[in-house]
């Protein structure tokens, strides 16, 4: 029995100790510290960890930096980095990297902003940067002005919107014709780095609809998004809209025909035929008379109707 006892409990302990593997932990592209007394003399430093992936590191300049109240209303960067390119655009400092670089670099700024008591102040801010080759871990536990993780980058700011180059419509679902449910359904898309759809998430729904929505979304495809010079996996963020069919009931005259469909061409009424005329008695004497010439003839239609795409015209 003590055998068997220690036999559990060393299965236990190495159960304990061996379990389920971590999962990976979440990788970062861009993180900024928070920092304060950037508006003493002296100013503030702030420090920036970043990825040399050719897309920006961005935060925003607050005058109550604590409550991230009264955002910066200009700026200018005063130092530039050696081995990036630094901007102030609006109320947020950001920083690209050279393509390539990896190490420290630093920049700095000047801007304008309301402390708590709103009055009008400087901030001067020294940006120390580490720029790194690949994503990297949480470099701090406490709170953050700017965290970014690394995967698949949403698109907008620095990087474009990719160009659709295969569209499938949404079919509308029968089972929702019962409730003629009609409306939009947005959803974020990831898109790897071939153009492909590879995954989707609801984030607003029309219940009877989402399935339809993402059933179209998934066949999509897109140009392939390149950042300094490879392709790379994005998310961007799609709508999807539907109209509920027309009930038959309120239909009386069948629908128009699309404008791109070409009408066939309706056939004109038959002409009218003018009925015989008698010639005169001297005619009938003999064909060679003054009115031997008048035989029947057709007359021509003067409301022959014209058929174009769509439309017609009464000449």
């Amino acid at each position: 029995m003590r055998i068997a006892a220690g036999c559990v409990i060393a299965f236990v302990i190495s159960v304990a100790l061996h379990g389920e593997p971590p999962s990976p932990r979440p990788q970062f592209r861009c993180e900024v510290q928070n920092f304060t007394g950037a508006m003493s003399p002296g100013g503030a430093v702030a420090r920036m960890t970043t990825v040399s992936d050719g897309l920006a590191c961005t935060f925003l300049a607050y005058g109550v930096p604590d409550a991230r109240r009264n955002p910066a209303s200009s700026g200018e960067i005063t130092d530039a980095p050696q081995h990036g390119h630094a901007s102030f655009l609006g109320s947020a400092a950001r920083y690209v990297a050279d393509p390539g670089f990896v190490g420290p670099d630093t920049f700095a700024f000047r801007a304008v902003a309301r402390d708590a008591d709103n009055l009008e102040r400087t901030l001067i801010v020294r940006v120390d940067v580490d720029v790194r080759g690949v994503p990297f871990d949480r470099t701090t536990t406490g709170s953050v002005a700017v965290l970014m993780p690394a995967g698949p980058l949403r698109v907008g700011n620095d990087l474009p919107v990719p160009r659709k180059v295969k569209d499938v419509r949404p079919v509308y679902p029968p089972d929702a014709l019962t409730t003629r449910a009609q409306g939009v359904v947005v959803l974020d898309a990831t898109i790897d780095a071939g153009g492909k759809v590879t995954a989707t998430r609801v984030i607003r729904s029309v219940p009877a609809l989402d399935g339809a929505a993402v059933a179209a979304v998934r066949e999509w495809e897109f140009t392939p998004t390149v950042v300094d010079g490879r392709a790379v996996p994005i998310i961007m963020t799609l709508s999807v809209g539907f109209k509920a069919p027309e009930a038959a009931a309120s239909s009386p005259t069948p629908p128009a025909p699309p404008e791109s469909a070409a009408l066939p061409p309706r056939a004109a009424p038959p002409a009218p035929v003018a009925a015989p005329v008698a010639a005169p008695p001297a005619a009938r004497a003999g064909a060679d008379g003054p009115h031997a010439a008048l035989q029947p003839t057709a007359t021509s239609n003067p409301h022959s109707i014209t058929c174009s795409a769509g439309s017609s015209k009464t000449r």
